[in-house]
C-alpha cells in the first residue's frame, strides 16, 4: 500500500517508525526504467528504509507505486512541477533517516547496495559519504565501468579526486542525514547538474570520504534521458566555473578542463541546433580555459564552424534524424 505524504510533521501525516534509510527518488515520468528502479530499491538486503517517490510528472507515476504496493513507499506528488533541482531538495528535505540515499528514475541498483554502503558509515562515524563504482550502461546493451582504477578506501582530501572523476552522481551515493542537513541551505544551481555542487563542497570541507571499489549501480544511457540534451552541457560550464582554486593549481587546472569539456561538448549540441556562431564562441572560451582539451577532432569542429550555411546543414541533417 502506497502512502501519499507531506512532511511527517504534518497534520494528518502517517506516523511510522523512524527508518535507517531514506531513499529520494525525484522522478519525472512513469516508463519501465521507473518502476525496474523502484523495484530495486525495494529488493535491497537492507530492509530498514523508506523510499520517498518525488512526483514532478503530473501524477503519472501513482499507478507504478500503488502496484508497488509496498508500505515503505511515501508517494508525494507535486503540485506544480519543480524541475530537476527543485524536485531533489525537495524530495530529499522529507527524509526522516539516519542515512540519506538517492535513486534516479532511469537508474538501477545491486541488492546488497546499501547493505555494503550503510555498513561503511555505521562501522566508522567520521565517514560522511560513502560511493561506490557503477556499471555505465548502454542503450545496445554494452556495459563500461568507468570507476575501476579507483582504489578502496578512506579519503579526507579528496578534492582532486572530485574534480578527476566524472561519475560522482546520487545513485552511488550514500550519507549521513547531517551531511545534507548543513548543505540545505545553499542553493544548487538551476541546472541539469547542479546536484553537482553537492560533492565538491563536501571535498572542500573536508567530509571524509570512502569509495567502495565494486560496481553496485547501474547507470544507464538512452536517448530520452535528461543528461543528454543542451541545458546539461550548459550546467556542466556553470557549475564548474563558480569555483577557483588559486592556492591548489593542478586541481584549478582540472576544474578549467572540466570547464572546457562542457564548452566543447555544448559547441556540439549548438552546431547541430544551427548556432555556428555561439559554438564558435563556445570553442574560443574552450581554448582560453584549457588549450591541451582542443584535441584533433575538437579543433576540426572549430574549424567546420567557418564553413558557410553549416548551421544550417547540421540542423537540417538533425532534423532528419529524428
Amino acid at each position: 500500500m502506497s502512502l501519499e505524504a507531506g512532511s511527517p510533521d504534518e497534520p494528518g501525516a502517517t506516523a511510522t517508525p523512524v527508518p535507517l534509510v531514506s531513499v529520494a527518488m525525484p522522478a519525472h515520468r512513469d516508463s519501465a526504467y521507473f518502476r525496474a528502479a523502484l523495484a530495486s530499491v525495494l529488493a535491497q538486503t537492507l530492509g530498514d528504509l523508506e523510499v520517498i517517490v518525488g512526483d514532478d510528472s503530473g501524477g503519472e507515476l501513482r499507478a507504478a507505486v500503488d502496484e508497488a504496493s509496498d508500505p515503505r513507499i511515501r508517494y508525494v506528488p507535486r503540485g506544480e512541477q519543480l524541475g530537476f533541482v527543485g524536485n531533489h531538495i525537495a524530495t530529499l528535505d522529507l527524509a526522516r533517516g539516519r542515512y540519506l540515499a538517492i535513486l534516479h528514475d532511469d537508474d538501477l541498483w545491486q541488492p546488497d547496495y546499501l547493505e555494503r554502503t550503510v555498513g561503511v558509515l555505521e562501522a566508522d562515524p567520521e565517514v560522511g559519504l560513502v560511493c561506490t563504482d557503477l556499471w555505465e550502461v548502454f542503450e545496445d546493451g554494452t556495459r563500461r565501468r568507468p570507476g575501476d582504477w579507483i582504489t578502496e578506501g578512506r579519503r579526507d582530501d579528496w578534492l582532486e579526486l572530485a574534480f578527476t572523476h566524472n561519475y560522482f552522481v546520487p545513485t552511488t551515493t550514500v550519507f549521513r542525514a547531517e551531511v545534507w542537513a548543513g548543505r540545505r541551505t545553499k542553493r544548487w544551481p538551476e541546472a541539469t547538474v547542479g546536484d553537482v555542487v553537492f560533492w565538491y563542497d563536501a571535498a572542500l570541507d573536508g567530509t571524509p570520504l570512502y569509495w567502495v571499489d565494486a560496481p553496485l549501480a547501474d547507470y544507464r544511457r538512452h536517448a530520452g534521458q535528461i543528461s543528454q540534451d543542451l541545458a546539461t552541457r550548459s550546467g556542466q560550464v556553470l557549475v564548474n566555473s563558480l569555483y577557483a582554486f588559486p592556492d591548489r593549481p593542478e586541481i584549478d587546472a582540472l576544474r578549467r578542463r572540466r570547464v572546457a569539456l562542457g564548452l566543447v561538448g555544448r559547441a556540439g549540441a549548438l552546431l547541430r541546433a544551427g548556432d555556428a556562431l555561439q559554438a564558435r564562441a563556445d570553442l574560443a572560451r574552450a581554448h582560453r580555459e584549457s588549450p591541451e582539451t582542443l584535441t584533433r577532432k575538437r579543433r576540426l569542429l572549430a574549424v567546420l564552424t567557418w564553413i558557410p550555411g553549416i548551421g544550417r546543414i547540421a540542423r537540417l541533417r538533425s532534423a532528419r534524424r529524428r
